[in-house]
């Protein structure tokens, strides 16, 4: 199924999620370290907070980060991931 989206762009959400994957899989951001906020990451792409909120739930939902409300997005523990 295609996401849906609208203005004819392709939704930007993947970009982030590929880049924070990459980052990840490379060490810029190591287990247990704290992903930029939202706000930051809204900066950081150009894009509106839902997007970068949508970003950060692929993540999770692939148990590549843990989100702990009002703390933050952490990057998960090898032992946290869950291989699909």
């Amino acid at each position: 199924m295609r996401s849906q989206h609208f203005g004819g762009h392709p939704p930007r959400y993947p970009a982030i999620v590929a880049d924070l994957s990459d980052r990840i899989v490379h060490g810029e951001f190591r287990p247990g370290a704290k992903l930029p906020t939202l706000a930051a990451l809204r900066l950081a792409y150009g894009v509106a907070i839902p997007t970068a909120r949508k970003a950060l739930r692929q993540l999770e939902s692939a148990d590549s980060i843990r989100v702990i409300a009002g703390h933050g997005s952490y990057v998960a523990w090898p032992e946290e991931r869950v291989i699909r």
